[in-house]
């Protein structure tokens, strides 16, 4: 496949959105990990919506970093988030929690306590940068899709390869 072939991804924040405006809810975006990685993230524990776009469920609470054996499903944080304005008392109420911070985490799962939050297994692309191939396969990939890189990045492999 020509790098200017590159598969665009569904529009992640899109998707979110629109699980917001039908339901009004905060909504958080998740995606399926092989279970080796669930200790890796926050996981999300919570029920399937029936009739929801994709795979919407009701987040009851988020576990930060289970251990495999502890984690209540494969759902992990994708770092995507539309809350209601509620979250910011939650996270003044919140306190500081792990490492002397206030814990997004913790405030997401008071605020799930508290009201309606969803978590929506995307189907957007999503680069975890903290791994360093991941890094540069998104590195590579967005430069493959952009007009000022493209072409000098096609000539780098065509080279190197």
């Amino acid at each position: 496949m020509a790098l200017d072939q590159a598969v665009i991804e569904t529009d992640g924040l899109q998707e979110l959105l629109e699980v917001y405006d039908q339901h009004q809810a905060s909504v958080v975006a998740v995606r399926r990990v092989a279970e080796a990685l669930v200790s890796k993230y926050g996981i999300v524990d919570g029920q399937p919506i029936a009739g929801g776009p994709g795979d919407l469920y009701s987040l009851d609470q988020l576990v930060e970093k289970p251990a495999v054996e502890d984690a209540p499903t494969n759902l992990a944080i994708a770092g995507r988030y539309l809350f209601n304005p509620e979250v910011f008392d939650c996270l003044e109420r919140t306190g500081k929690g792990k490492g002397g911070e206030v814990q997004l985490t913790d405030a997401m799962n008071m605020l799930a306590s508290e009201s309606q939050v969803q978590a929506l297994a995307w189907r957007a692309k999503r680069y975890d940068i903290g791994d360093k191939a991941d890094y540069v396969r998104c590195f590579l990939d967005f430069a493959a899709r952009h007009p000022e890189t493209q072409a000098a990045l096609e000539d780098y492999l065509r080279e190197q390869c």
